[in-house]
This record gives structure tokens, C-alpha cells and sequence, in this order.
């Protein structure tokens, strides 16, 4: 296990220098549902499927040195293999990605080398810098907080946000939601401090709530009560009188959660971060020279606060636990999908497509294995998905697809039914990019507008011609539900979605198989 996470995290680190804005998960799927996980081959080709041009070779020490840019190398150990990511690399020492600690270290090209095989992956793609000033973002949003409020309240609802986004950060650590290497850092020091130990532990989680849900209600709640009692005018003094009291409540809480770290002896260093921000709330609520405060009107605006929060919380981290549930039953179902033996038993099962015609519209490379042949209508919903599924699986190949389109239609040429497939065809036949173009529009916006700019409204011969075949091609084939597709002249088995397919681009195993 912990070596398919080494791969995992190398592998999602090596992606993020070429594609920034890349999702965890997505590499995560692509790995763990490919039947080759986690062979070099399984890494080569989620890179491939993320838009990473990459390599795999087998080279020496003095090709490996020779080659002046980030790469993976394979290293071979006596349990189990792993994926180190080699940021730079000379005669005495390199520097990689240790994918445990989330770091990157110093080490010695012997050492390193040591059990390298030989194996490496390295792409000739331009890295991409990341924005390292995210955080002026925060400043920026404290100060419009500060000069829309009134200065002392403005600054403690700036507390509660900053304690708010403490709370969040405890979250994603408790479910592991995004990666971020400085926060793992920042909860992983030496022996002492470990964040997951506390988040974890039997205590952190009173019944179906942990201290993180516990914090974001409580910061959240705060944050709204302040803002509704400021805006319906309630006099400051008051505000601050109540929130005076809500500081001491808080106090009991700071012990407890102090005292256990000490019992565990281990220390959650955002755990400790909330607790702070509590504390330097409450301290300066006691140094204002302001009376404790209770109010009817407040504690209702508090407790519909407080409602409404937990609500919120607790439907968040609902979504969060079935996300992830679906995306584990996703990896499983794929992993079976993407099976070659399977894949090819389940297509034989499917109609085919015997007789071969012509007089469909191509899009994409005439020359790619991965045939797509739909018989679509212009005015169905559910043929307007099918479009968005291959339009998405066009990009990710750069086109390196055959789309086949076939139109539904009247046998009756000047039925008005006709109207959009002609003009349709009309456009491919004047230019395919422009086609391209008009399909997206039609199926977003059902503007038969569009039409006269495309084609200028004027219908080239064969057009009607064309038509007619697809509409007797169809009749031919009995073709009676639209959609219908087929995928290399078989139809698409009810097990599969074309969303499936966009996994199995690379899958040389299924696609060479079908070709023959």
C-alpha cells in the first residue's frame, strides 16, 4: 500500500511541474483502474492521458546525467518497486521529491542510483510556474473586511475567517481532499508534531462529529452573527459584551485540547493554530473595556447561526464521504472495464455493423483506431450528451479520433424536420472547423440563427442527396433509437459510457486488438 501511494504522490508532483491546475483524484483513477498498476507502463500512460508528451527509456549513468531535466526514475527494491522524481541531477549529489515526507532533499548520486534499473521517464514539455502569491488574496480580503466594518469589529471577524480557514485546512487534512506540500510540512516536524495522529485519534471525534467540523461550525457561526447584528445596527459594545461571554465558553475546550496533545504526545500543529486564534480573540475581547453583554436578540441571531452551520458542515462533509465512496466504486468498476479479456467479451456480444457505407460525416483522423460512429438528432437531449461525451474525448486526443456522424431525418426531403441536418451538412461540406463549431452551438443554444452566418444560408449540392442515404442507411441497419452509437462497428455495450473511454484512450491492448 505504502508503496502504490509513493507512486501516487510522485507521479501527481511530476504532473503538477507541466499542468498545475491538475486534480489529485484524476491521477489517482487513472492509476489505480489501469490492469498494468503499478508497472512503469501504467505510469507511462496516465501521463499520456493528462496531456503530458512524456518517454520512457533505458539508458546508462552517463545517459541519465547527460539528460539535463526533471525526471522519474524507476527503482527497483527487494519488496516492492518505486518511482523517485529527480529534480535535478549531477556527479555528486541530486535533489528529489521524497513522496513520504513531501519534500524535496539533497541526496547522493550513488546512493541514489544504488538500485535505480536503468528505467526512466522524463518529458520535453516546458514546465509551468505555479502562483506563489495566492496569499495576497487573504490580505486583500482582510482589509475590504476592515474598512467595510467598524475597526474592532471588522478586526475580529478577520480572526474568525483566518480561524475559519484553520478549521478547513483540519478538513482536508481529515479527509484528504487537495494536496499541498507546505501544509504537510507544516503538520509533519520531526517526531513530536503529526497532525493526522490527533485529527484521527478516538477523541477527535465526538460521535459523527470531529473537532474540525466542530471549529468551522463555531467560526462560521461567529462570523455571521457579527455581520447580522452589525448590519441591523446593534451598538458595538453590545457585540462585543456577548462575544466577551462566547470567549470564556471557550475556554474549558483550549484546556481540554491542550491536555489531550499532551496525553498523546503528539502535537497538532493547526489544531494548536485554532486554539490560538481563540485565545487572541479572547484576549483582546478582555483587554476592551466593555461589560458582559447578554441579549435575547443576539442569542437567537447566534443560534440561527449556529443551525445553520451545522447544517451546512454537516451536508459538506456528507458530499465529501460520498464523493470519495464513488470514487473508489469508480476505480473498481474501471479496473474491470479497462481489462482487455473483458472488454473484447463483452464487444462480441454487441450488433455490428455489416454493411460498410460511406456517406457519413468524418471527423477527426480517418487513420485512428478508436472508431466512434453515432446516429444522432439534432432537436434529443440525450444525443446532445452523447455529442458533449465525444466532443470532450476529441479534445483530449487532439482529435486523434474517427467520429462517423449520421443524421436522423424524414424520408420526405422538404419535411421541416430536415431543416438542421441539412444546413449542418452543408457547413461540413464548406469547411470542418466551422462545422465543429456550429454542432457546439446547436446542441447549447438550438439557434437556427447561427445557420446563416455559417453557411450563409444557402444549402451546397449533394447536401439533400446526402441525407437521404443516412435516412435509407439507417432504415437498412434498423437503426429505431437516438442515440445510437458504435464503437469500432460494434455497438456500445450498455456496460460501457463514452465517459469510460476517455480512460481507455491509451490502452493500446484493447484498441490494436479491435483494429484487427
Amino acid at each position: 500500500m505504502k508503496n502504490n501511494l509513493n507512486i501516487q504522490e510522485t507521479v501527481y508532483q511530476f504532473c503538477k511541474l507541466y499542468n498545475p491546475q491538475l486534480q489529485k483524484d484524476k491521477i489517482r483513477i487513472l492509476l489505480e483502474s489501469s490492469p498494468f498498476y503499478p508497472s512503469v507502463l501504467s505510469v507511462y500512460r496516465a501521463l499520456l492521458s493528462c496531456k503530458i508528451d512524456c518517454n520512457v527509456v533505458k539508458t546508462d549513468i552517463h545517459g541519465l546525467l547527460s539528460l539535463h531535466q526533471t525526471m522519474l526514475l524507476h527503482i527497483k527494491e527487494k519488496e516492492n518497486d518505486k518511482l523517485v522524481l529527480v529534480k535535478s541531477l549531477k556527479d555528486e549529489q541530486a535533489v528529489y521529491y521524497d513522496s513520504f515526507k513531501q519534500q524535496y532533499h539533497v541526496i547522493n548520486t550513488q546512493v541514489l542510483l544504488s538500485s535505480w534499473d536503468g528505467v526512466i521517464i522524463y518529458s520535453c514539455a516546458t514546465e509551468q510556474k505555479r502562483d506563489r502569491y495566492h496569499w495576497l488574496y487573504f490580505i486583500f480580503l482582510f482589509l475590504f473586511i476592515l474598512l467595510i466594518f467598524r475597526e474592532i469589529t471588522g478586526f475580529f471577524i478577520s480572526l474568525n475567517i483566518i480561524g475559519l480557514i484553520v478549521s478547513f485546512l483540519l478538513i482536508n487534512q481529515e479527509f484528504n481532499l487537495i494536496e499541498n506540500s507546505i501544509l504537510n510540512r507544516y503538520c509533519k516536524i520531526g517526531k513530536i508534531f503529526n497532525c493526522d495522529k490527533v485529527i484521527h485519534s478516538k477523541i477527535a471525534h465526538l460521535k459523527s462529529l470531529s473537532l474540525a467540523e466542530l471549529g468551522s461550525i463555531y467560526f462560521i457561526s461567529n462570523i455571521f452573527w457579527i455581520i447580522t447584528a452589525t448590519l441591523i445596527s446593534i451598538p458595538q459594545e453590545y457585540i462585543l459584551g456577548y462575544l466577551k461571554i462566547i470567549n470564556l465558553l471557550c475556554i474549558p475546550f483550549i484546556l481540554f485540547l491542550t491536555f489531550y496533545q499532551m496525553y498523546l504526545k503528539k502535537w497538532c500543529l493547526l489544531c494548536l493554530s485554532v486554539c490560538f486564534v481563540i485565545c487572541i480573540e479572547s484576549l483582546l475581547s478582555f483587554c476592551l473595556e466593555i461589560n458582559l453583554f447578554i441579549s435575547y436578540l443576539l442569542i437567537k441571531i447566534h443560534l440561527l447561526a449556529c443551525t445553520i452551520s451545522c447544517f451546512g458542515i454537516f451536508f459538506l462533509t456528507k458530499y465529501i464521504k460520498l464523493s470519495k465512496s464513488e470514487k473508489t466504486q469508480q476505480i473498481e468498476a474501471l479496473r474491470i472495464k479497462r481489462n482487455p479479456n473483458v472488454f473484447h467479451a463483452v464487444m462480441r456480444k454487441q450488433p455490428q455493423l455489416k454493411e460498410e457505407n460511406k456517406d457519413y460525416l468524418l471527423v477527426g483522423n480517418q487513420e485512428s483506431s478508436i472508431i466512434i460512429t453515432t446516429w444522432i438528432s439534432p432537436y434529443c437531449p440525450h444525443c446532445a450528451n452523447i455529442v458533449t461525451d465525444i466532443l470532450s474525448l476529441y479534445d483530449k486526443t487532439n482529435g486523434n479520433i474517427q467520429w462517423r456522424i449520421y443524421w436522423a431525418g424524414k424520408a420526405d426531403k422538404h419535411s421541416y424536420y430536415n431543416k438542421v441536418q441539412l444546413h449542418l451538412i452543408a457547413i461540413y461540406k464548406e469547411d470542418k472547423q466551422k462545422f465543429m463549431l456550429a454542432i457546439k452551438k446547436w446542441y447549447k443554444y438550438h439557434k437556427t440563427s447561427l445557420f446563416a452566418t455559417q453557411s450563409n444560408n444557402r444549402l451546397p449540392i449533394g447536401s439533400i442527396d446526402i441525407l437521404e442515404k443516412q435516412i435509407q442507411y439507417s432504415q437498412d441497419m434498423q437503426i429505431k433509437t437516438y442515440p445510437s452509437v458504435f464503437l469500432n462497428n460494434c455497438l456500445l455495450p450498455k456496460e460501457y459510457s463514452l465517459k469510460d473511454l476517455s480512460f481507455m484512450l491509451h490502452d493500446k491492448e484493447i484498441w490494436e486488438h479491435q483494429q484487427k
